[in-house]
């Protein structure tokens, strides 16, 4: 009998284990898809910037652990992407548009659970630390192919208003 009783307890010790397990498992697809969606969505040629931190503000949400209840913001110098926020937050810092500092944000404007604990977990953290640099890199490719854009229609100027040929030596 007493091996029957250890058996049991060990049978749920077990089985809580492998729902723990399960339910941290789900947690952590949901962050690596709004990774993976935050990816492409940045590298999309068809967005401008403001498009792509509108988008990822509204993709941010659905990462947390209380989706219902969070919201997501992107504030970019003086410009703000996504929901108000008015709660408990997350942000993650990067530099964003000629340096200024930029901020990912993600707040809850409800109060939680009673079961929630801690509002945040470190591997939300780590998740907006990763899109913060992300939408750094976005920023400054997008800056460097403006640049780039800019140099060619000058060159294009200058030699369709040169009056004399140019010729190129190699």
């Amino acid at each position: 009998l007493c091996e029957l009783a250890q058996a049991a307890l060990a049978f749920r010790d077990t089985s809580l284990d492998y729902r723990s397990a399960q339910y941290n498992l789900g947690e952590r697809m949901k962050e690596l898809s709004c990774l993976f969606d935050v990816f492409r969505i940045t590298q999309r040629d068809d967005f401008d910037l403001e498009l792509i931190l509108e988008t990822v503000a509204a993709r941010l949400p659905a990462a947390m652990r209380y989706p219902e209840i969070a919201v997501g913001r992107i504030e970019c110098g003086q410009q703000h992407f996504g929901a108000e926020i008015c709660g408990t937050q997350l942000e993650a810092e990067f530099i964003g548009q000629n340096g200024e500092p930029a901020k990912v944000i993600v707040a809850y404007n409800s109060p939680l659970p009673p079961e929630a604990g801690a509002p945040f977990i470190v591997e939300e953290q780590t998740l907006l630390d990763a899109i913060g640099a992300q939408l750094a890199t976005t920023i400054e490719k997008l800056r460097v192919s403006s640049d780039e854009h800019d140099r060619q229609a000058l060159l294009d100027a200058i030699f369709v208003s040169a009056p004399d040929a140019i010729e190129l030596v190699d």
